[in-house]
C-alpha cells in the first residue's frame, strides 16, 4: 500500500509526465464518482508512465530493479509492473503500479465528456447495462451534464422516432411522468426467444395520432423489451392512458 502523502505527490506528477513525454492519455476524473481519472491510450503510454512515476517517487527501488524489467520484458518493460521470480508474479518491494495511485482505463473503453470533460465509461459492465451518457448534436454528453444542463434537448430528440429510446439511467421514469408523459401498460419484446418479433415501427403507428411519443426500453443478453410512452398533444385525448 502506498501512503496518502507519496500518492498526492504521484498525482501532481502525473500531469508532468503526460506533458514532458508529450503522451496523448488524459488525466480528468471519473464521472461517476468524481474522483481522479486517467485514460490511457495504449499500453505503450502505460509503461511510460508508470516507469517515470517510479522514477520520480521511488528512485532507490526503482534503478535496483529497472535492469531486470529490461532484462525479461524487453520492449513491454513497465507494461506490466510483476514479473516472474522463482515462478511467482509479484511487484518488486518498494515500486508503484498506475493502480496504486489512480482508476484508470483504456481509450477503447473510456471517452471524455464534451461540456465538464470528465470520464465516461462506454463499455456495458454486465448484458442489460445501460450507458450513463448520450450522444447528442454529434457531442459524447454525460447523464449529469444532461440532466443539469439540456434535459429537455435530450428528451427532445428522442420524441416521435422509433427508431431511438429514450435512457431512463439519464431521465428516469419518476421524471417523465413529472413532465407529463404517460407509460402504456403494454410490454413489447424484440429478440431471439420465439414470439419475440414486436416492431417499434408498428408500435409508433398504433399511437401517434394520439400524441407526442417516446420509447423507453429494458435490455438482455438476446433480447430487448420497450414501452411506449404518449403525451398528450390535446385534452381530448383522454382514452389512450393504459
Amino acid at each position: 500500500m502506498i501512503d496518502n502523502d507519496k500518492k498526492q505527490l504521484a498525482l501532481q506528477e502525473l500531469s508532468t509526465i503526460l506533458q514532458k513525454h508529450n503522451l496523448n492519455s488524459i488525466l480528468t476524473t471519473n464521472a461517476e464518482n468524481d474522483k481522479p481519472f486517467i485514460i490511457i491510450e495504449s499500453w505503450v503510454e502505460l509503461a511510460t508512465i508508470q516507469r517515470e512515476l517510479n522514477r520520480m517517487i521511488a528512485p532507490e527501488a526503482y534503478y535496483r530493479n529497472a535492469i531486470d524489467y529490461y532484462n525479461i520484458e524487453g520492449n513491454e518493460a513497465f507494461q506490466n509492473m510483476s514479473f516472474e521470480v522463482n515462478h511467482i508474479y509479484r511487484v518488486p518491494e518498494g515500486l508503484l503500479e498506475l493502480d496504486d495511485v489512480i482508476d484508470w482505463g483504456f481509450s477503447d473503453e473510456w471517452s471524455t465528456c464534451s461540456n465538464c470533460y470528465k470520464a465516461i465509461f462506454t463499455s456495458p459492465y454486465y448484458p442489460g447495462d445501460k450507458p450513463r451518457y448520450a450522444v447528442l448534436n454529434n457531442e459524447v454528453l454525460c447523464d449529469d451534464c444532461i440532466t443539469n444542463e439540456c434535459e429537455q434537448e435530450y428528451i427532445d430528440s428522442v420524441t416521435n422516432d422509433y427508431k431511438k429510446t429514450l435512457n431512463t439511467n439519464i431521465i428516469s421514469e419518476s421524471k417523465l411522468e413529472e413532465l407529463g408523459w404517460i407509460k402504456q401498460e403494454q410490454k413489447y419484446e424484440s429478440g431471439m426467444y420465439k414470439g419475440q418479433i414486436d416492431s417499434p415501427k408498428k408500435v409508433w403507428n398504433e399511437f401517434k395520432e394520439l400524441g407526442d411519443t417516446l420509447f423507453t426500453y429494458e435490455s438482455g443478453q438476446f433480447d430487448i423489451n420497450f414501452w411506449i410512452w404518449i403525451r398528450k398533444s390535446t385534452s381530448e385525448d383522454a382514452n389512450f392512458r393504459r
